[in-house]
């Protein structure tokens, strides 16, 4: 993605991505839903606070935080 470029109205635009993951090993309740997702949302700022442009991802045996 950092080696792309991107042209906009005669512009040259370069572009990052952090991605953050979470995978979870069992789904029982409704609630895991919302609870991996804030999983992953924390894993998304790791990757911005470590510099961004990465992924970082993480398994968790529950959904719960």
């Amino acid at each position: 993605v950092e080696e792309t470029e991107v042209r906009f109205e005669d512009k040259a635009l370069r572009v990052t991505a952090s991605i953050g993951g979470a995978l979870c090993a069992s789904i029982d309740r409704q609630s895991d839903g919302p609870a991996l997702l804030k999983i992953a949302d924390e894993c998304l700022y790791q990757a911005k606070d470590n510099g961004r442009n990465q992924c970082v991802t993480t398994s968790v045996s529950s959904c719960l935080a």
